[in-house]
């Protein structure tokens, strides 16, 4: 769960590169990615816990999401 979490971090995320040049705004964006990381968890659980939407993907919930707009 760690692996898939931190692969999702960098890749799922786009958090490969941090471009910044002060330890602040480091650690800003790496906070903000942790709490968007557990609330990414939150959402996936709960959508994951109800039976019409188990097979679902992140990305195809947001698409249904969006239909709602």
């Amino acid at each position: 769960m760690i692996e898939k979490s931190f692969d999702q971090f960098k890749n799922g995320m786009d958090y490969r590169r941090m471009r910044t040049h002060y330890t602040q705004t480091t650690e800003g964006k790496m906070f903000v990615a942790f709490v968007g990381l557990i609330m990414r968890h939150v959402f996936m659980n709960s959508v994951k816990t109800h039976e019409d939407t188990q097979a679902m993907t992140m990305k195809q919930v947001i698409i249904e999401l969006e239909k709602i707009q």
